[in-house]
């Protein structure tokens, strides 16, 4: 199966009894190893055809020959871009439930930090200073004013 996964080919091994001893435990003498084939198109003409390889369906059986016919391999094949679209779903799936679990404690934690906050409007000294900072664009020194001597200081 490692061959099929790696090489994107179909693996027919018609001589397994004599290549591996669990095969003879169990009575297989026929494999077929379809992969499972994702392959994305892109919207663009620029742009090529993504072919990525998520898994490989796996048939066994223990008559001799039954796996060689072309309509069995091109009903595998059928069944394995079946097969690759629907995990890719469930997995598209996953990930879109995933990303609405943290955007809502996103969401959570932004009200958290929002009630954490003073409120808005706030009158003061303090709250009147710190507004002619950020109207200043941030320089401190040109509103700041003397206390002593009761004028403005400029920069």
């Amino acid at each position: 199966m490692g061959r099929t996964s790696e090489e994107l080919e179909d693996l027919l091994d018609g001589d397994l009894a004599n290549q591996h001893m669990g095969t003879v435990a169990l009575g297989i003498r026929n494999v077929l190893c379809v992969p499972l084939r994702l392959v994305r198109y892109v919207e663009s003409a620029e742009s090529t055809t993504e072919d990525r390889r998520i898994g490989v369906l796996y048939l066994d059986s223990r008559e001799k020959g039954t796996l060689l016919d072309d309509g069995t391999r091109q009903t595998l094949d059928a069944l394995a871009a079946e097969a690759a679209v629907a995990i890719d779903n469930a997995q598209l799936y996953r990930d879109a439930l995933e990303k609405a679990r943290l955007d809502q404690e996103m969401a959570t934690a932004a009200q958290i930090q929002q009630a954490l906050l003073p409120t808005r409007n706030r009158a003061g000294a303090f709250f009147d200073a710190a507004a002619e900072i950020v109207e200043s664009g941030g320089k401190l020194v040109s509103s700041v004013s003397c206390v002593r001597c009761g004028e403005a200081r400029g920069s």
